[in-house]
């Protein structure tokens, strides 16, 4: 993997990630820190965009120790830490923060019987197992 590939994964990432915040820092409007949280890592997720389109259109290169393999693997983990940092940890700060009737419920269902003789299903909807 070239820089060129992690450059342009940057600017993939960077947009989505920019659109994604700013998406859902419309819908927490109602709580000002998560939408301004939301709002400032979008502004960071578009300038790190930005940076590297910039970067690349004025013909600035990275150093040649940047073309080694142990640099691509390190900038291929910086890019990890940039998506986890600008999607996965305002989602954290949400659900410390959010109240319980805003926070996504998770629930399962078991829409059918599993065929065969062996099979196992749910018996009138409680958490009795048959067979």
């Amino acid at each position: 993997m070239s820089t060129s590939t992690v450059a342009v994964l940057v600017v993939i990432f960077g947009v989505l990630a920019g659109l994604i915040n700013v998406i859902f820092g419309m819908l927490r409007r109602g709580y000002i820190w998560v939408a301004l949280m939301r709002f400032g890592l979008a502004l960071v997720s578009f300038g790190a965009a930005g940076g590297v389109i910039t970067a690349k259109m004025s013909g600035i290169h990275l150093p040649a120790s940047f073309h080694t393999t142990e640099a691509i693997i390190y900038l291929f983990i910086g890019l990890a830490i940039f998506i986890g940092a600008t999607l996965m940890l305002p989602s954290t700060v949400e659900r410390n923060v959010l109240p319980a009737a805003e926070q996504p419920k998770t629930q399962t269902t078991l829409t059918g019987k599993l065929t065969g003789s062996a099979g196992v299903s749910v018996a009138n909807n409680n958490e009795e197992w048959v067979n």
